[in-house]
């Protein structure tokens, strides 16, 4: 989804308007259940090293996955920024053929959805969406025919070895009359030791490469592969370290001699 720059905030609409809306849906925003965002731990480190690669301007992608229910979501697969993007210190433009490109192969061959956006606040101070950020996606919303969608918003810490990147999700709902509730703070939980079986297809991967920006953060290791050994003719056992070390030279012939036999 587009964004538009945060220092048009609050742009065509007035603090009385604003005021307003908020208080005619606050009892509708008390009575709404926990918002929740799961996520794989690898996913979840592709946003930090992009943030970390960009630390003092923003970045940006996509969310895909799917909703659990109205309040609990599951993002399966992160999208980064596309090499024509647009950023400055205070705005972030996604590539938008990029993101139709991916978007649409994501959503047709593997049934993902774009259920959301990403991006960095980087080192501003700003944990939450700006108001340029909540009038981009209110005015997005109608236009693609949903009423939720789930925005990120990243922030870095510390510097050096001490630097962490904080995610903060971020509800944003249209209810059944057509208003728009006001924007909910959810919880990220993150799935340890998890990564998206998505990251791991070769096939989109190759895919979601063409377009995306130059830049490798693939947080994926492979499993390195074990060397061939020469057949094994000599063992050695180590004791206690009392006792010398005892090699023993067994040669294949003994090896046989070792199998038990009824």
């Amino acid at each position: 989804m587009p964004r538009k720059n945060r220092n048009n905030k609050n742009q065509g609409q007035s603090p009385n308007k604003t005021h307003q809306r908020q208080e005619s849906n606050r009892a509708e925003l008390h009575s709404r259940p926990e918002f929740t965002v799961y996520i794989d731990e690898d996913e979840r480190a592709q946003i930090e090293k992009w943030v970390e690669l960009k630390d003092n301007i923003e970045t940006g992608g996509d969310l895909f996955g799917l909703w659990v229910n109205s309040y609990t979501a599951v993002v399966q697969f992160v999208l980064g920024p596309g090499q024509n993007c647009n950023r400055t210190r205070v705005s972030f433009y996604q590539d938008i053929e990029y993101l139709r490109e991916a978007g649409n192969y994501l959503t047709q061959q593997h049934g993902l959805c774009n259920i959301g956006q990403w991006h960095s606040h980087h080192r501003l101070s700003l944990t939450r969406p700006s108001g340029g950020d909540e009038n981009t996606v209110w005015g997005n919303m109608p236009n693609l025919g949903l009423n939720r969608y789930i925005v990120f918003i990243a922030t870095i810490n510390g510097c050096g070895r001490n630097t962490k990147v904080r995610i903060n999700p971020y509800l944003f709902e249209i209810n059944q009359r057509g208003a728009q509730l006001p924007v909910a703070s959810g919880t990220l939980k993150v799935l340890e030791r998890q990564t998206s079986p998505f990251r791991c297809n070769k096939v989109i991967a190759d895919f979601i490469k063409n377009g995306r920006e130059n830049v490798n953060v693939e947080t994926t290791k492979e499993t390195p592969k074990r060397k061939k050994k020469d057949y094994i003719s000599k063992r050695e056992i180590f004791l206690k370290p009392k006792f010398q070390k005892i090699e023993l030279i067994i040669t294949p012939n003994d090896m046989a001699n070792t199998f038990y036999k009824p």
